[in-house]
């Protein structure tokens, strides 16, 4: 029994070494799985991590094209600013000189009719009482003539009828 309790043994030892093996690869398959997927993991990982640089490298070279844009918005900004103050400034200018014009245009009318009332006062109105004096001596002779008019001709009727009678009774 010896021999066959040293097989026996033995079988028992290889029958644990085959589990252990079995048991070894189920776990080396496992960690091969594993590695798999964290290799996996990693590509895609890599894959974002190219992406997102990508992605940066645009957003710096849209950063760098839109501050660049900026710039030159602010600088037509300031040209701009520039132009209306000088033009704001041609307006003042051009306003101030319109009103002296306006103003020295208004004096020269305002003496233009103190001349022409100087000379309304001077020759119109001794002519305009001159003629009112005319009429009122035409209004005032005239009822006298139209009076003498209207008797007249009844004054001439009576005469030739007193010379009438006159002669009648002559």
């Amino acid at each position: 029994m010896s021999l066959r309790g040293s097989c026996l043994g033995k079988d028992a030892e290889i029958a644990r070494l085959k589990s252990l093996l079995e048991e070894k690869e189920t776990e080396s398959a496992k960690k091969d799985t594993d590695i798999s997927l964290l290799d996996s993991r990693a590509s895609y990982l890599k894959s974002a991590l190219d992406d997102s640089q990508a992605a940066c490298g645009e957003a710096r070279s849209l950063i760098s094209s839109l501050s660049s844009e900026r710039d030159g918005l602010a600088s037509e900004v300031s040209t701009l600013h520039s132009a209306f103050s000088d033009f704001k400034e041609k307006m003042e200018a051009q306003q101030e000189e319109q009103a002296q014009e306006l103003y020295n245009r208004v004096a020269e009318l305002e003496a233009h009719v103190m001349d022409v009332s100087g000379r309304l006062e001077g020759e119109f109105y001794p002519a305009y009482l001159t003629t009112l004096a005319g009429r009122r001596w035409l209004l005032t002779h005239g009822m006298e003539l139209a009076m003498v008019k209207l008797f007249v001709p009844l004054l001439r009727d009576g005469v030739s009828q007193l010379w009438r009678v006159c002669a009648a009774d002559a």
